[in-house]
């Protein structure tokens, strides 16, 4: 953990009044699930000093800092999210109004972060639902947004509404099964013989498994999905230019197998 990290506070929440959400984010010890005094007495004061009912939906998401086995931090962040949710539900808020208990894995922070709001009546479908919904068996469609850490397979922030929107297209049409494709950027002509392109079809795996495990946590089945790691050798954009050109190479695509 960097020093500067120190300084943060232990915990903080808020509300945001346009968006009819409340967030209560709480920190743990390094290599620690369980919630400080501090944690339970910031929760209780979101709960019980706020206009905010106990009876809303609340997401969990779990994180932990970047310091040691990233598969060892996974796991660490999945039990931060669970103690969190166990709270939650002792201190009343029904089990049926936690809809998401998520693990994130490597982040900045050793936190867990709490959402609590109404769920939207009706949600417009974006333009990759509807494509998905669409395609036909064979074609692959760019998933956009779906981002992660320079050089890891750690979701950045951004992620989670694309990811959720994918969880709930592949919920409302049971019959499609998908293969996630991970592509890279920055690939150098010709082919490097110094390992780099093995590393990053290993990375671009990597990257489509952390989608893959994220869709089986949204209850999605296995046998629907399957992954693969394609490297730098299959760009959008074949000689990159700018920044742009290698966001377009870095990016997962769904490919429909059976509909």
């Amino acid at each position: 953990m960097k020093p500067i990290y120190a300084l943060l506070p232990l915990l903080f929440w808020y509300s945001s009044v346009v968006f009819a959400q409340q967030k209560i984010v709480i920190y743990f010890a390094t290599n620690n699930d369980r919630l400080t005094v501090e944690a339970k007495s910031m929760i209780d004061d979101a709960l019980y000093k706020s206009d905010y009912p106990l009876d809303i939906p609340v997401k969990v998401y779990g994180y932990t800092d970047s310091v040691g086995d990233s598969a060892y931090n996974r796991k660490l962040s999945v039990r931060r999210a669970e103690a969190a949710k166990q709270y939650l539900l002792e201190r009343g808020v029904p089990a049926t109004k936690i809809t998401l208990v998520l693990g994130m894995g490597e982040s900045e922070r050793r936190s867990v972060q709490i959402e609590r709001g109404e769920v939207p009546a009706a949600v417009t479908p974006t333009a990759p639902q509807r494509q998905l919904a669409q395609i036909k068996k064979g074609e692959s469609l760019v998933w956009e947004h779906i981002n992660f850490e320079p050089g890891k397979a750690t979701f950045l922030e951004e992620a989670r509404e694309p990811l959720e929107a994918l969880a709930e297209t592949l919920k409302s049409h049971p019959e499609i099964v998908i293969r996630l494709e991970g592509h890279t950027c920055c690939r150098n002509y010709p082919p490097n013989t110094d390992g780099s392109d093995d590393e990053d079809i290993l990375l671009s795996t990597e990257r489509a498994r952390q989608v893959y495990r994220y869709l089986i946590s949204r209850g999605i089945n296995a046998r629907r999905l399957s992954y693969h790691g394609y490297g730098g050798f299959r760009p959008l954009v074949p000689v990159e230019v700018t920044d742009a050109d290698r966001v377009k190479n870095r990016r997962v695509e769904v490919r429909v197998l059976a509909r």
